[in-house]
């Protein structure tokens, strides 16, 4: 199991596992948005070009229109070589449409064949009347198709659009959620990590009263735990716990030995002080007796201190 070998390291340790929670949203919440924008450029840019492509296509189309009926009207050669160039041409403009969805791929077929269908019938016919019926017929559907290729577009990005709203509400609601989530998260990693720092010290302060108050028999210092070097001081400790200790038994012995050493001299002291207030020698003087009287005090309050 990975330990903090000193308090700064579970400090710092602390720090980062803190700020953990808050940088995986903060980097889950900046990728997000950097998607979201990158899929709204991608929108905007799909809508201008899709505007373009169908601008040109409709362009061209204008033109097929007026050299088919020109052709029509005047039967001029020179007129149905440019309108084969130019409905050829409208090949490139259907290949930005192929890439996209089935609906607008199967619209772009549809022009297609009916492009084809209006050049073979003017290619393969001999003698057209200016109102030629089926040609007028497949200028109006391919113009029809055009409007629906148009329709078409228009729904794949309203659906692009719709679908966007619906990324961005689903984004929205997760980071609603992971930001519930992460505060309570931090405050509870804050809590667990002030636990754990507070705690040891608040044993060694526990340990240092009680050796202060002279417990020393209540193993100050071997309960304290966490990082090395808070360890290293309770070991360090109960060092002092049981120099102090040992101190103290030395000093109680040496009192012991002082006391019982002082005790035998001093009866003999008293013992004789007894004999001579007993006048056995022979009897005192006034100023003998004074003495006496000295010694008698100075013999019990030396007994009190030795006691």
């Amino acid at each position: 199991m990975l330990r903090p070998r000193s308090i700064l390291q579970l400090v710092l340790l602390g720090f980062l596992v803190v700020l953990l929670p808050v940088l995986v949203a903060l980097i889950y919440s900046g990728q997000t948005m950097s998607r979201i924008t990158s899929e709204h450029r991608d929108h905007i840019i799909n809508v201008s070009e899709s505007a373009e492509y169908l601008q040109k296509l409709a362009s061209d189309l204008v033109d097929v229109e007026r050299l088919a009926r020109q052709y029509l009207l005047l039967g001029d050669q020179s007129l149905l070589q440019v309108f084969n160039q130019k409905i050829d041409g409208m090949d490139q403009d259907f290949e930005p449409f192929l890439s996209r969805s089935n609906e607008i791929r199967a619209a772009v077929d549809q022009m297609k064949q009916l492009k084809d269908k209006l050049k073979l019938r003017l290619n393969d016919a001999n003698e057209l009347l200016p109102n030629d019926t089926q040609t007028l017929s497949a200028i109006d559907s391919l113009a029809n198709a055009l409007a629906f290729l148009r329709r078409q577009t228009e729904l794949e990005l309203r659906a692009h659009v719709e679908s966007a709203k619906d990324r961005a509400s689903g984004t929205q609601q997760t980071l609603t959620i992971l930001g519930f989530t992460v505060i309570p998260s931090t405050l509870l990693l804050v809590g667990l990590f002030s636990v754990l720092i507070t705690r040891p010290i608040r044993d060694i302060d526990q340990a240092i009263r009680e050796i202060g108050t002279g417990r020393y028999k209540d193993k100050a210092g071997q309960r304290i735990s966490g990082p090395s070097d808070l360890k290293l001081l309770g070991e360090r400790l109960v060092w002092l716990r049981q120099r102090l200790h040992s101190s103290e038994e030395s000093q109680e012995r040496f009192l012991r030995h002082i006391s019982h050493e002082l005790k035998t001299p001093l009866a003999t002291i008293k013992e004789g002080i007894e004999l001579l207030a007993d006048e056995i020698p022979g009897p005192l003087n006034d100023s003998q007796k004074n003495v006496l009287s000295i010694l008698q005090t100075g013999t019990s309050h030396f007994q009190v201190l030795i006691n």
